[in-house]
This record gives structure tokens, sequence and C-alpha cells, in this order.
């Protein structure tokens, strides 16, 4: 309660207190503990802007472990989209217009329900809950769909490259090559 008045020195026995576990929780969730120590860094700073609206003290401990939560979870969001992106990055010099063309026909292949949650997630990038709103579904419904969409986009879209990497093994074995031209 002092915090929430503007004591520092309560603010500071408080950081004091809740940083060894909150960190850890940051660590365990991130698992990677340069990003903890980032999250945890944004997160105190969401903690104690948002100190004064808290109603109940006694709830600290779980209101803020779902900031840090939140953070964490903002945190590997980033990390995903910067590793898609950098796949992506790394393959397009290879096939840019193949890929390209492929993940097309894969998402036509999809039902409109799959294929809608995709692209708003992914082309559109809303979140869970943004698409529950948007189409007006309960997020755990959202949540499944994005689930089946991806390991039916990924199952489609392994069979196709597979069934283009036997089409090319079996047109380099039926080419004559520079042995049957003479």
């Amino acid at each position: 309660m002092r915090c929430q008045t503007g004591d520092r020195d309560a603010l500071s026995a408080l950081i004091t207190k809740w940083q060894p576990p909150f960190l850890r929780y940051a660590s365990v969730m991130t698992r990677n503990p340069d990003t903890a120590k980032d999250v945890m860094q944004e997160a105190w700073i969401k903690i104690i802007r948002a100190l004064p609206k808290l109603r109940d003290p006694l709830k600290f401990p779980a209101w803020a472990f779902r900031i840090i939560n939140n953070q964490c979870l903002d945190a590997l969001r980033r990390v995903r989209v910067f590793d898609e992106l950098k796949d992506v990055a790394d393959n397009r010099n290879l096939r840019e217009l193949e890929d390209h063309e492929q993940v097309w026909w894969v998402l036509e292949q999809l039902s409109p329900e799959h294929r809608s949650v995709l692209a708003l997630h992914y082309l559109q990038e809303f979140d869970v809950k943004e698409i529950a709103t948007i189409l007006r579904k309960p997020q755990g419904t959202i949540k499944s769909r994005l689930y089946h969409a991806r390991e039916r986009f990924r199952a489609i879209f392994e069979e196709q490259t597979s069934e283009d990497m036997k089409d090319e093994r079996t047109r380099r074995e039926d080419s004559p090559g520079l042995a049957g031209s003479y």
C-alpha cells in the first residue's frame, strides 16, 4: 500500500522481494536469461506504472505474474516472428517465386475456416483475441483452428514438396544427358 502512495523505500523493498521469483519465472518461460532480464525490465515498468490502480494489494503477486506472463509471451512472439522472417529471408534467395506460388497453392487447398485464421494471424498479424472478435468465435475455437490449420498446411506442403522432389528425380532419370546424346 505504501508503494501505491509513491514511497520509494517501499518500492525498493517490493522489487528486492519479488525480483528473484519473477526473474525465475521469466527465465523458465523464455528459456533465455538475457531475454528474461529484458522482459523483467519491461514488466517492472508496467507494474510500477499500474501499481496505483491495483485495488487489492494482497493480490499483487497474481496481478504482477499476469503482467510478467504477458511480457514473456510477447517476447516469445517477437522471437518466433523474427526466426520465421529470418528463415523466409534465408530461403527466399533459393526459390523465391516457386515458394511463393506453392504457399498460395497450399492455402487454396485449406478449408475457408483454416485459410481465414491463417491469413488473419500470419498475413494481417492479428492475435487470437482479435481474430475471435473478427470471426465472432470463442478464443478457444480460434486457438484450435489455428493449430489444426497449421498442421493441415504443413501436411499439404510436405506432401507437395515430396511429390515435386519425386517428379524432379524422374525427370533427371528420364533425360538422356550427355552420354545418351551420342
